[in-house]
């Protein structure tokens, strides 16, 4: 059975937000048009908080103050749609490459990948965000 036009399109959809996600974070742009202001942040595996988007996007992690560079890529998008289609549970793998810089002002490079886990709304205009380091 193939996919119906609505489905490829939510489909497409759902990957542009996380397109537009990976390119706005490494530029430090504003992801206001891809997180929901309830999104809910759960850095906890990494030794972070939990915190609301609005929190968040204040922080030392999305202006950069604690990590001034990034470089995130995402692959294998698994969609689940749910509740016949009107919801969605997304599952893709996340490879960002990041860094600080030494005493000197070298780069130093940090690289973690990531299982992120988001539930996405009716309407796919904001994400809500879990992330866990993978083993």
């Amino acid at each position: 059975m193939g996919l119906s036009l609505n489905e490829i399109s939510d489909r497409l959809e759902i990957q542009d937000i996380y397109t537009r996600y990976v390119h706005a974070a490494d530029k430090r742009e504003s992801l206001d048009d891809v997180f929901m202001p309830d999104t809910i942040f759960d850095w906890s595996i990494a030794g972070g908080g939990i915190m609301t988007y609005r929190e968040a996007k204040e922080g030392p992690i999305f202006t950069g103050k604690w990590i001034p560079w990034s470089f995130h890529m995402y692959t294998n998008a698994k969609i689940d749609f749910l509740d016949g289609g009107g919801k969605a549970l997304v599952k893709v793998k996340a490879f960002n490459p990041c860094g600080l810089e030494d005493k000197h002002g070298d780069p130093m490079i940090i690289s973690d990948i990531w299982d992120l886990y988001r539930s996405v709304r009716e309407d796919y205009h904001g994400l809500a965000y879990y992330a866990s380091r993978m083993a």
